[in-house]
């Protein structure tokens, strides 16, 4: 009824009985909405360090129970509060310093932001709300944007593995950080760069989680409304199937090798970009690229 979240009797015993209890304090605190009694939350800070004890399995299921229901946003920040962040996401902390010099806000604020922008449209699978988490964990001292994504997989990964996640909460996390980029200037990008991540089974949640951005750093919203009308066209559309294949390259005479894979996506590009408009075509510019025809078209 006061909304308190209090450990039975003596909070440090209770904890040294089961570490895990702190993380259990802290959920139950932030799913609900409630605040940690003082006593119960001063035993969470100088017990903090030790959860490590608990087996990793355990620390990930408490995770879930935290980033998949509501209160995301909530969990992350006691969680670093308390101390807790520092012994099981330490790639957390740095967030706090660092800015997003378009906005002059911290990166931490802004993934607050975009996890209480999720918790809008809850349910959110957990791999997604923990790529949302880390998203921003990769651009201390990036070199790009590219680079950022990169170096924020390999952490997204490093901790799928800490915390021995399933294949596909560590694939889901993985790909959405590392393609978390790829859909800014959407509108004005070329097609061919926009629509594979798009097509992929994920695409809606990368369109969610640039939504989600976008709002957070109050960017225009063009490039979520086009992402949004593409997924809302009818599959064959937004993904047709190749013009031409590996298959179809082989009864052409071709021998498959080196480049051949760089070939079919060259021709891959050209269909989607409207490069060729016809299949007779797509075929024509796959021979001129493998040098059977003369002269290649300048725009590929």
């Amino acid at each position: 009824r006061r909304g308190v979240v209090r450990a039975v009797g003596e909070a440090a015993q209770r904890f040294a009985e089961d570490k895990l209890r702190m993380m259990r304090a802290v959920r139950m605190a932030a799913v609900f909405g409630f605040a940690l009694d003082p006593a119960t939350r001063q035993a969470i800070v100088d017990g903090a360090a030790t959860v490590t004890v608990v087996s990793p399995e355990r620390i990930a299921q408490e995770m879930r129970g935290m980033l998949g229901v509501r209160g995301q946003a909530s969990a992350a920040a006691i969680l670093v509060d308390v101390g807790l962040a520092a012994a099981i996401l330490p790639e957390l902390l740095p967030l706090a310093a660092l800015t997003v010099s378009t906005a002059g806000v911290s990166r931490w604020e802004v993934t607050l932001g975009v996890l209480s922008e999720l918790e809008r449209h809850a349910p959110v699978a957990f791999g997604t709300v923990l790529a949302a988490l880390l998203s921003d964990v990769g651009w201390d001292g990036a070199a790009n944007a590219d680079d950022a994504a990169r170096r924020v997989g390999e952490i997204a990964m490093q901790v799928a593995r800490r915390w021995k996640l399933s294949n596909d909460e560590r694939d889901r996390a993985t790909w959405l950080v590392r393609n978390q980029c790829g859909l800014e200037n959407g509108a004005r990008r070329a097609w061919s760069e926009v629509q594979p991540l798009l097509a992929h089974q994920l695409g809606p949640e990368l369109v969610q989680l640039l939504a989600a951005r976008s709002a957070v750093l109050g960017l225009p919203t063009d490039d979520v409304e086009f992402c949004r009308a593409q997924l809302a066209r009818p599959r064959e559309e937004l993904d047709p199937p190749p013009w031409v294949t590996g298959d179809d390259l082989v009864r052409l005479g071709l021998r498959p090798g080196r480049g051949f894979a760089q070939l079919l996506q060259s021709v891959r590009v050209a269909q989607l970009d409207g490069i060729v408009a016809t299949p007779e075509a797509a075929t024509e510019l796959a021979l001129r690229l493998a040098g059977r025809l003369d002269d290649p078209p300048a725009a590929t």
